[in-house]
């Protein structure tokens, strides 16, 4: 790797080591001789997954970088025979959830809303479909129904694996049937189409995982955002939602709140935001659920290992997963008749 990265930096690399990184990627900080510092990302690539994470990212962060945003990093070269990102070092702290605070979290929503403003910059129609981008609520329920079926095959082989099994029987399976009926009579009755995809107009550029989970806090106090391998178009719906459903966020409610409301206040009366976001909001809640669970699907243990994951840690990692399924389910059971982050 080292001959690899002194020829995209066109000198030699002084060292090379490994730093904490994704759950899917390898992530190393090389220098210099003379000490200046570097971020290299290591994607993990197999055949089951079609999507071009690299290509996505350096292509997001290029386009961000050259219309003035400058709070993600600089790409700074890229190798695909490689699958290896070369980005400039970004100093910083990781953020403790509990230190987000108001400004962090309007700081959160602006960025979202600069993305939307640069929506209509001719580049932008270059860029592609976010990864798992649903235009319209059909769309989602056959995305969340074919995440489903990944798991109907399933042969438990351990507790947590049967723990699993009846999870899915007897609450996720039935209740998206129950969420897809709630979901059909309030798009009728929000004036929302349920098939037709959202007008191109009301789309916008999304990160597609955001959250301070992928961010950093510079010395000065002023963040940085990171990771964009999933960056495209998609409905600004699904990314508000996902966004306060994020098991990493764990945002107080008045916080979500603040969110939505800068959010809500800048894109505008006329997309039909608001009307959107509160008939997809459950589902999206199940989404998440079933995302949770990914961990008892092999190919995702093999990303993990790729990412520096042990497999000792598989079962336990399990049971934690299914823990935070489970209480992501109540959650939506409780709030999916009434959106509870509107003022």
């Amino acid at each position: 790797m080292r001959a690899v990265l002194s020829g995209l930096l066109d000198f030699d690399v002084a060292t090379l080591h490994p730093v904490g990184g994704g759950r899917n990627s390898r992530v190393l900080r090389a220098a210099d001789r003379n000490g200046t510092p570097y971020i290299v990302k290591i994607y993990f690539r197999h055949d089951g997954d079609t999507r071009d994470r690299l290509t996505t990212e350096f292509q997001a962060l290029t386009f961000l970088r050259e219309h003035g945003v400058c709070n993600v990093p600089r790409p700074l070269a890229m190798s695909a025979d490689h699958g290896c990102l070369l980005l400039e070092c970004v100093e910083g702290r990781t953020i403790d959830r509990t230190s987000v605070g108001r400004i962090d979290v309007e700081a959160a929503a602006d960025f979202l809303v600069r993305l939307k403003a640069l929506s209509v910059c001719p580049a932008a129609g270059r860029l592609g479909e976010a990864s798992e981008a649903c235009f319209s609520i059909g769309a989602i329920l056959g995305n969340l129904r074919q995440r489903l079926d990944r798991f109907t095959s399933f042969e438990p082989h351990s507790s947590a694996d049967e723990s699993l099994r009846e999870f899915l029987q007897h609450d996720l399976l039935p209740g998206l049937d129950t969420l897809e009926g709630w979901c059909r009579r309030r798009a009728v009755a929000s004036d929302v189409a349920f098939d037709d995809d959202v007008d191109q107009l009301a789309r916008t550029l999304s990160p597609s995982d955001f959250g301070f989970h992928n961010a950093l806090r510079r010395p000065a106090g002023d963040l940085v955002f990171l990771d964009f391998e999933y960056f495209g178009w998609d409905d600004p719906a699904k990314m508000a939602a996902d966004v306060i459903l994020h098991p990493a966020m764990e945002l107080e409610p008045t916080l979500k709140r603040v969110f939505i409301r800068r959010l809500l206040t800048s894109f505008g009366e006329g997309t039909g935001l608001a009307r959107r976001l509160e008939v997809v909001y459950p589902l999206f809640g199940l989404k998440w659920c079933v995302i949770l669970l990914n961990e008892f699907l092999p190919a995702v243990w093999r990303r993990r290992r790729f990412a520096g994951r042990a497999s000792s840690e598989v079962e336990a990692a399990k049971l934690e997963q299914l823990v935070k399924a489970r209480r992501m389910w109540a959650t939506i059971e409780g709030q999916y008749e009434s959106f509870p982050y509107f003022d």
